[in-house]
């Protein structure tokens, strides 16, 4: 797994990646990764976490009377 490589520019470009895909199924990952020892890794995931979010359907707001 890209994620889980020792090598900080290759995490990161992972993150990224699924960040730019709107990957739901790695929430669970990005999540773990906010709390990285390497800043720019965390900070990469909340990114990323906000891409997700802001691409994720936010449901019909309008009154269903």
């Amino acid at each position: 797994k890209k994620l889980e490589s020792n090598d900080p520019k290759v995490r990161l470009a992972a993150i990224e990646s699924l960040g730019t895909m709107h990957a739901k199924v790695a929430l669970p990952f990005l999540v773990d990764l906010l709390e990285d020892t390497n800043a720019d890794i965390a900070k990469a995931s909340a990114v990323a976490l906000k891409k997700i979010n802001a691409a994720s359907p936010k449901g019909d707001k309008r009154d269903k009377d």
